[in-house]
């Protein structure tokens, strides 16, 4: 267990350092480009795609495996184990559905940005991210947190979760993106086929 803990502790803080560097060099073509134009729709889900993550930076902190010093009691209370952990799912769950709207107003932009497709994608959009989001409620609603019966490196130790919700949640999230595949596939088809296939 403890060098399982130590392992995840290496990759949290390597994806964190990762995620810094990236902001320090994006930046500033992200001041000219986003911060700098009118607010829009797709101004807004990419603020939200791309800050949204810096919550999830809180719980790797807090989550951070370490061995307790002294009488150190390391297994935080339930109830914040609980709240950290539905502040760090609820960010992944909107940043993840924002990046999937992004990706839906590009496929309506391949599409000519017709009326029906737009229609059909907002709607769908809405009925795809509703499941999910209710199966992320149901997610929640089910796990527990308890003392760990082991010595460290635990901070907050789940007693009862459903794999089968979280599950669920993922099947939505493969279908949507195949949909979202296909529909930039047809176009670019069409496009190869106009072209005589060169």
């Amino acid at each position: 267990m403890k060098g399982r803990a130590r392992m995840v502790s290496y990759f949290n803080v390597a994806s964190s350092a990762i995620l810094i560097y990236d902001w320090f060099l994006t930046i500033p073509l992200e001041v000219a480009t986003i911060w700098r134009s009118k607010w829009s729709l797709t101004k807004v889900l990419f603020i939200t795609t791309r800050y949204i993550a810096y919550l999830q930076l809180v719980d790797i902190v807090y989550y951070y495996p370490r061995s307790p010093t002294g009488t150190e009691q390391l297994t935080s209370a339930p109830k914040v184990c609980q709240i950290t952990y539905e502040i760090h799912t609820w960010s992944v769950a909107i940043g993840v559905g924002a990046g999937e709207a992004l990706l839906s107003l590009r496929t309506w932009a391949v599409w000519g940005s017709s009326r029906k497709m737009g229609v059909f994608l907002g709607i769908l959009w809405i009925i795809t991210w509703s499941s999910a989001f209710a199966l992320v409620v149901m997610f929640l609603q089910k796990i527990q947190y308890g003392v760990t019966p082991l010595t460290s490196y635990v901070v907050c130790y789940a007693t009862a979760r459903s794999s089968t919700t979280i599950f669920w949640t993922w099947v939505i999230f493969l279908l949507w993106n195949t949909l979202m595949f296909v529909l930039m596939a047809i176009p670019a088809y069409k496009s190869f086929q106009e072209s005589g296939g060169d």
